[in-house]
């Protein structure tokens, strides 16, 4: 049974600039073969080692899940809802790219694939490697311009993630003192291990993505059921606050796509994320209008 091809789903959310090439974008990652029998490495040991991982991942977010449950004036659930505040703030960049699951990455047959120059490009490295399938709607334009946006992208990307995991995980010890108080854990020792973790999760998709693309080995796909969903949206028409996505529009790609709830979550938080940075710029703007009618 032949697998079926992972994904990168390119959402434009804000139409660009007139100085910029594109707007936000948020780049959502489906891989239908996660749960399949498919052996993405080879050997067995990679395959537990990266199956414990999962299970550690999500009985921390079971258990995190927990703790909102509490009563409202229980520190459990204060500390909940400051977790919360916390993650809706991280960019929804760092949360597209950690989205990529350790066990879609073929460790072994990337290894051998990096070994080879980027320029070879030789079939022998790359044929036991299936290429990733870039989705995205025609309002992008032209595929090897959201090519040259992706490796603009991955190139900026990929060293801020490792000077912010690094910097995590050295400032992790200073956080010991926290450890003598009574009952309630270490926050912030954990807090810095979980953003590592985040970073080094983002960081090791970059690398991927990387290794993948200088091979020739991610393949733009105009999508008609993007395009669809896009033009029918009022948005695209109206151009409300520079908007290109909204929450109305994300239920129908979650059923177009059939998405699982916590892909609607990520992606309503990109929304959300979006419109903010708007609303920021346009405050920015305001205020620099107001300072030169003054001076």
């Amino acid at each position: 049974m032949k697998k079926e091809a992972i994904k990168l789903i390119a959402l434009p959310l804000t139409r660009p600039k007139p100085t910029e090439s594109y707007g936000l974008i948020y780049l959502y990652h489906h891989n239908p073969n996660l749960n399949s029998n498919s052996n993405l490495t080879s050997t067995t040991t990679t395959n537990q080692q990266k199956a414990w991982v999962n299970r550690m991942t999500d009985f921390g977010a079971k258990q995190w899940l927990k703790m909102g449950t509490a009563s409202k004036t229980n520190w459990k659930y204060k500390i909940y809802m400051t977790g919360e505040g916390l993650m809706d703030k991280i960019p929804f960049e760092e949360w597209a790219m950690k989205s990529i699951e350790p066990s879609a990455v073929p460790n072994t047959r990337l290894s051998n694939l990096e070994a080879n120059h980027p320029e070879e490009k030789s079939i022998k490295s790359s044929e036991s490697i299936d290429p990733i399938e870039l989705l995205y709607p025609s309002l992008l334009g032209p595929s090897e311009k959201l090519i040259d946006w992706l490796k603009s992208t991955l190139r900026q990307k990929e060293p801020f993630h490792q000077k912010w995991m690094k910097y995590n995980l050295l400032m992790s010890p200073l956080t010991l003192p926290f450890a003598i108080l009574p009952i309630v854990p270490n926050l912030p020792f954990f807090y810095l291990m979980w953003r590592a973790w985040s970073h080094w999760r983002a960081y090791r998709a970059i690398k991927y993505l990387n290794t993948m693309m200088s091979h020739g080995l991610i393949i733009p796909r105009q999508s008609k059921l993007l395009d669809k969903v896009y033009n029918e949206s009022s948005l695209s028409k109206e151009g409300k606050d520079g908007m290109v996505l909204d929450t109305e529009m994300s239920l129908r790609l979650k059923e177009e796509f059939q998405w699982n709830e916590h892909c609607e979550r990520e992606i309503e938080r990109a929304i959300h994320q979006a419109h903010s940075r708007l609303k920021t710029n346009e405050n920015r703007n305001e205020n620099e209008n107001e300072k030169e009618k003054t001076s």
